[in-house]
């Protein structure tokens, strides 16, 4: 930078203003770096949280699944055994109905 200054200076007030012109595009530019650097440490980050997110969301689907699966092995279970009593119940009446008829 001072191979630039050292002509400008040459100008008098108008090279100084020049150069603090610079000064402050390199100020700007140092800031805006360091935001670009934050920026994209965040961006990081937030992938690192929707990866672990999404992660766990496959494992409540696949507990959700297999929860599932479960309980219509029950409600199945269930309405077998209420098919039998029913049909026990109807056994029953039927073989009470023909003694009757005696």
């Amino acid at each position: 930078m001072e191979e630039v200054i050292k002509p400008l200076l040459e100008y008098g007030i108008l090279g100084l203003w020049t150069i603090s012109l610079m000064w402050q595009g390199r100020q700007a530019q140092g800031r805006f770096d360091a935001e670009i650097k934050r920026h994209e440490e965040d961006k990081a980050a937030m992938r690192k949280i929707l990866t672990m997110h999404s992660e766990q969301l496959n494992k409540i689907e696949d507990n959700l699944a297999e929860l599932v699966g479960k309980v219509e092995i029950v409600i199945r279970d269930l309405q077998e055994a209420r098919m039998r009593e029913a049909l026990k119940s109807q056994s029953k009446t039927k073989y009470i109905l023909k003694n009757e008829k005696e």
